[in-house]
């Protein structure tokens, strides 16, 4: 095997195996052993189900994409996805795994493309129409989703206040906080003729006409 520079990776390549769904990835470890190759051709892979498989370490160059497998790392979908799209389990997973590439490699959603964009890169890539015309149409939306995985949460905004009112009477103020509303539970039972009760052996506010 060829040593990958992590400082070099810039890709990541998105693939389908082209074959079933049911293949493992001891099948498609022995197929690329088969053509001579060192090991399995994708760092990693997916089935229908979801669960996410280890293949070629990420620290060597791997078999999935001629002409630029010294700058990329190799994900791939097992199946043919050229009319039918992969399961939602096997896409949610796709995400993780892209996502995780990214953060660990400093990458961005515009460094995700699929097997055919490879010739936009180099002259010497192979033509190919992998992962799949129904696989790549979805490549706009993982790109997507990558990015709004990798986008923190927005830092919560300070409170804005609300007025609170009981039969046209303001009994106190409330506050919206991550689009929540909280108000004077306390207030708002005794303007309406409740005793309000705190039972701190349940953890309980108890409200009794």
């Amino acid at each position: 095997m060829t040593a990958l520079n992590p400082k070099s990776v810039n890709l990541l390549v998105v693939h389908h195996t082209a074959g079933n769904k049911s293949d493992t990835v001891a099948q498609i470890r022995a197929q690329h052993l088969a053509k001579g190759w060192s090991d399995i051709g994708y760092h990693w892979l997916i089935d229908d189900k979801g669960k996410i498989h280890k293949g070629r370490p990420e620290d060597e160059q791997g078999a999935h994409a001629y002409g630029i497998n010294e700058r990329s790392l190799g994900v791939c979908v097992i199946g043919d996805y050229s009319r039918s799209k992969p399961s939602d389990a096997a896409l949610s997973s796709l995400v993780f795994v892209l996502a995780d590439l990214c953060r660990r490699f400093r990458l961005k959603r515009e460094n995700i493309i699929g097997h055919r964009d490879a010739v936009r890169f180099t002259k010497t890539a192979t033509p190919t129409e992998c992962p799949g015309d129904a696989f790549y149409a979805l490549m706009p939306e993982i790109r997507r989703r990558v990015e709004q995985t990798l986008t923190p949460p927005p830092t919560p905004k300070a409170s804005d206040e609300v007025r609170v009112f009981v039969n046209g009477q303001q009994v106190g103020t409330g506050r919206i906080i991550e689009g929540k509303t909280f108000v004077p539970v306390a207030a708002i039972a005794q303007a309406l003729g409740c005793s309000v009760e705190w039972d701190g052996d349940a953890m309980a506010v108890k409200i009794k006409k």
